[in-house]
């Protein structure tokens, strides 16, 4: 049968319907051997479509680790259902299935798990690296810093800023029990960095927003002074000294000179920041 009868037929997606016929003799050898070198021979499955179904779902989680996807359960379990979906022969229109639907359910996840002897490991992540005396040391300077200049808690703010991945991939991923280590895995690229800031009094000053695009379709048309943040936009995403300093000036000082006079107190302010390349260099009187 050609390939667009196939898609025709299943009603599935041509690059599907093409990869599954590339390795149809590999998944034929599979389900005929009843399974893998990894899985567990006590283990049976009557279900001819489940059967190749697994078979096949496994060949795909072993294409993807080498690939750096981390796989988690609910992704497993997905893909399952579409699997077997493309494989499940159509019954007649009115005429009902002698077969139990298959749900992927965690049972029959925990049971594939089994079958094909995986485990769940942690995928590799960047190490931090950290002064440990200055750190130990920072809340006493902190403290004598903010008692001999007065700070009152609405003066001390602290600004940092963060990735949010929109496409984060999960922290585990399946690989067989014969693999020592997971390989390791970059996150999405597609992402925006927040600059967060508040006073140890719990207020929140608007965070600063950056993404890659300065015109996202989402944003096309709207009026970027009235959303919810400060908006900014450059190639990588990245907050660098001026847009900081931007932000600095034209959010921080205006918002927090407004929430002090709402407060009775003087604009006087202990900003708080990190020494990162992202931060300028100060000067100590700039900004009084």
């Amino acid at each position: 049968m050609s390939i667009a009868n196939l898609v025709h037929k299943y009603g599935r997606n041509e690059s599907s319907i093409r990869s599954i016929k590339i390795r149809e003799r590999e998944i034929n050898q599979a389900v005929v051997s009843s399974a893998p070198v990894t899985a567990k021979v006590t283990s049976q499955v009557h279900d001819k479509t489940l059967v190749k179904t697994e078979e096949v779902l496994n060949l795909w989680l072993e294409d993807m680790n080498p690939k750096r996807v981390p796989i988690d359960g609910n992704m497993l379990q997905e893909k399952a259902l579409s699997i077997y979906a493309l494989f499940k022969p159509p019954t007649e229109e009115g005429q009902p299935s002698d077969k139990e639907e298959f749900k992927a359910s965690q049972g029959w996840l925990n049971s594939f798990r089994n079958r094909f002897n995986l485990k769940n490991m942690e995928t590799a992540g960047e190490a931090a690296s950290a002064n440990e005396e200055a750190a130990k040391a920072y809340p006493k300077q902190l403290k004598k810093i903010i008692e001999e200049r007065v700070y009152l808690p609405e003066q001390v703010f602290n600004a940092d800023e963060t990735g949010l991945f929109w496409n984060k991939m999960p922290t585990c991923t399946y690989i067989s029990k014969s693999e020592r280590q997971a390989p390791d895995f970059k996150a999405a690229k597609d992402h925006v960095t927040v600059l967060l800031c508040g006073n140890a009094a719990g207020h929140l000053i608007k965070p600063g927003l950056l993404y890659r695009a300065a015109n996202p379709c989402a944003l096309k048309g709207k009026n970027k002074n009235l959303l919810p943040v400060f908006w900014k936009s450059n190639k990588k995403a990245w907050v660098t000294a001026a847009l900081f300093l931007d932000w600095f000036h034209k959010c921080f000082i205006l918002e927090v000179k407004q929430y002090l006079e709402e407060k009775g107190l003087d604009f006087k302010v202990l900003l708080i920041v990190d020494r990162g390349e992202s931060k300028p260099v100060w000067t100590g009187t700039e900004y009084r």
